[in-house]
């Protein structure tokens, strides 16, 4: 879901050097986030830039634009076509998100079902079983 500006918005700026697509532009009247640029700092990030820095927490998710991590993925390499290294961390499914935040940078795990890797918040969320495959290593949930 593409990130977007609510009307809470003091103009400071701060948002803007942040994004790494250059989604952010001022507006009118407050600063706006083009949603075919917006990746929510997929492939960049393990959280939105324009969050952590805004003063009145005005980026929000924008419900309208709701995506997946694989279509803001793509969109950051369509957008990015020259930067090898996140073309390198895409290829080895290393790279940071958001959506992957709740398991730690780029942790990846495995579902007892056969062949199913996913991030920690999509098994959590399905309630499957499943061992963290970090570093090549097993151990069970919880330890």
């Amino acid at each position: 879901m593409a990130t977007h500006i609510t009307e809470d918005c003091i103009n400071c700026g701060a948002c803007e050097p942040e994004c790494p697509n250059e989604a952010i532009s001022e507006g009118d009247e407050i600063y706006v986030i083009d949603p075919e640029l917006c990746t929510e700092c997929v492939g960049f990030y393990d959280h939105e830039a324009c969050q952590a820095v805004c003063p009145v927490e005005c980026c929000l998710p924008d419900p309208k634009h709701v995506e997946s991590e694989e279509v803001l993925l793509e969109r950051a390499l369509r957008l990015h076509p020259d930067d090898a290294k996140l073309k390198e961390r895409a290829a080895a499914n290393n790279y940071p998100s958001r959506f992957r935040k709740l398991a730690g940078p780029w942790c990846l795990f495995r579902s007892a079902s056969p062949g199913l890797v996913q991030p920690f918040s999509v098994l959590w969320a399905a309630g499957e079983v499943f061992r963290c495959c970090t570093r090549l290593t097993w151990s069970p949930r919880g330890r």
